[in-house]
């Protein structure tokens, strides 16, 4: 009897606050330690997807480079790759019979820069040599020129479009040249020669550099190097080359 008086003298909901205070009070170290191993399980679970996206960048990076083409000058004086349209005259000097667009016909030592200045164009050619490891693939019509008293581009061909590696190509241009105004020395323009690789892929820009230091010099490669695409200021788009509709 006296235990049935003290049950019912117990205040049951105090009783009930406080237990589960307790119960909770006895799972906070365990909902602590559960929340420490979930945040080191995520943080190695960002670590290790770092690791493999930097471990795949790098296997693509080295892929790439197995077939990444390079295009550099023609050494003036350096052999010439084989080409049927190449006739070695008297005192062996290599020369090519080559129309540009626009209509101008030159016998040209394809290893030597040419420029000529007839009417309102210019003509100009450069030979530049792949190597690289892979096929570099060069689009005519995103081929640009820029200097003084050059204005919008006529047109551009290449000899050999898609280059394997130790070839050499001719890339030919003509564009507009500005009357009316005078140049001065040294004379200096820039062709803008954007190559891929076999896929499409490895964007570069051959920047060239030709020079005339005189008026009544020849014109000189001075030098060639290799831009990003985000690193080249190209000229307006209507002075984009466009390719010569074949006859």
């Amino acid at each position: 009897m006296d235990s049935m008086n003290y049950l019912a003298a117990i205040n049951w909901n105090e009783f009930t606050a406080i237990a589960t205070g307790v119960l909770a009070l006895g799972l906070i170290p365990t909902g602590i330690g559960i929340w420490v191993t979930y945040k080191a399980a995520k943080d190695d679970l960002h670590a290790t997807q770092d690791a493999a996206r930097i471990a795949q960048a790098a296997a693509r990076e080295q892929i790439e480079a197995s077939h990444r083409p390079l295009l550099i000058e023609v050494p003036p004086d350096g052999p010439v790759s084989y080409d049927p349209l190449v006739i070695h005259p008297a005192g062996d000097v290599p020369r090519v019979r080559t129309e540009f667009p626009g209509g101008h016909v030159a016998n040209l030592d394809p290893r030597q820069v040419y420029v000529h200045l007839d009417g309102p164009w210019a003509s100009v050619a450069v030979s530049l040599r792949n190597v690289g490891r892979g096929l570099a693939v060069i689009n005519p019509q995103e081929i640009r020129a820029v200097g003084e008293r050059l204005g919008q581009m006529h047109s551009c061909q290449v000899s050999h479009e898609r280059l394997p590696p130790g070839e050499s190509t001719r890339v030919l241009c003509t564009p507009r040249l500005i009357h009316g105004m005078a140049a001065t020395y040294p004379w200096v323009w820039e062709l803008f020669v954007p190559y891929r690789d076999f896929a499409g892929r490895q964007l570069t820009v051959a920047v060239i550099r030709l020079e005339q230091r005189h008026a009544e010099d020849p014109w000189h490669l001075w030098d060639v190097r290799q831009s990003a695409p985000e690193d080249v200021t190209f000229p307006a788009v209507d002075q984009l080359a466009t390719r010569v509709p074949e006859a």
